[in-house]
């Protein structure tokens, strides 16, 4: 089985592949991995890691390396890809 940091790495070089100017993002940008905040916020598992955010006016999105999470006026929403 695939360890959380070994899918973050080749998340993250497969969206740097495929991408260009993501320094222009204004929405969406790779997480940070060091970001407790992130951690918090979403109520991550231990060693779960956080691969890419998306924030707009109304909500808060985060594909991390288990799931897919949403924050927004309504709560904390988890998505389909649960594990």
């Amino acid at each position: 089985m695939k360890t959380d940091k070994s899918i973050r790495d080749m998340t993250i070089a497969a969206i740097k592949r495929k991408s260009m100017d993501i320094d222009s993002w204004n929405q969406s940008r790779i997480a940070d991995v060091k970001s407790n905040e992130l951690a918090d916020m979403f109520k991550l598992a231990i060693n779960e890691l956080p691969v890419f955010e998306i924030k707009s006016e109304c909500a808060h999105a985060l594909i991390s390396t288990r799931q897919i999470l949403e924050l927004n006026d309504e709560g904390l929403k988890r998505g389909l890809s649960q594990f």
